[in-house]
């Protein structure tokens, strides 16, 4: 569904972020997601309606709104839960020439609002070279090259980041950092 505003209503809204509105706006938001038999969660259209960046204070309050919408004891429960499945980059179009499954261990969690998290590579995982030319690689052996290693691990980091945004804080609340990167045999 889309919704359409005028330049002065997009004015108005980014105004109430910061007013108390803003917070019974959002709790209405959750309470209709509810309603309609859906988990309560923030989702691209909201973050593209209130023009929210994840790199903003605003996007800090929405999470902080959700965890507080669901209480922190079941954020910190459906978190442990969502972070049990394997992921599969190939679900997501914004991967790339990346393909491989991941699973997460936490390792530590701060007040249930953060999770710090190993990543474990599960093998069989492939990069497409396209910019180089190389065609398709193993994933392992391509993160384990000296020339182009470094940043190999950099962008899987980043697809992964870009998971758990989806996946666990846009449903939960809670933003998973991820501390160690393995690849496994």
């Amino acid at each position: 569904m889309k919704y359409l505003i005028t330049e002065e209503q997009n004015k108005f809204l980014k105004e109430e972020l910061y007013k108390p509105n803003f917070k019974n706006l959002i709790k209405k938001l959750f309470e209709k997601q509810v309603s309609r038999g859906e988990q309560p969660h923030i989702d691209n259209m909201i973050m593209d309606f209130f023009e929210v960046d994840m790199w903003e204070r605003d996007f800090n309050t929405l999470i902080e709104l959700l965890r507080d919408f669901l209480g922190r004891e079941q954020s910190v429960k459906l978190t442990e839960e969502l972070l049990q499945k394997t992921f599969k980059t190939d679900r997501y179009n914004f991967s790339g020439g990346y393909s491989f499954d991941f699973k997460a261990k936490i390792i530590d969690q701060e007040d249930g609002e953060y999770f710090k998290v190993d990543v474990y590579i599960l093998p069989g995982g492939e990069v497409d070279l396209i910019m180089t030319g190389e065609g398709v690689r193993d994933l392992k052996q391509a993160l384990n090259d000296q020339s182009i290693g470094f940043e190999i691990e950099s962008e899987v980091k980043e697809i992964i980041d870009e998971i758990f945004t989806e996946e666990i804080t846009y449903k939960t609340g809670v933003v998973v950092d991820l501390e160690t990167l393995i690849i496994q045999d």
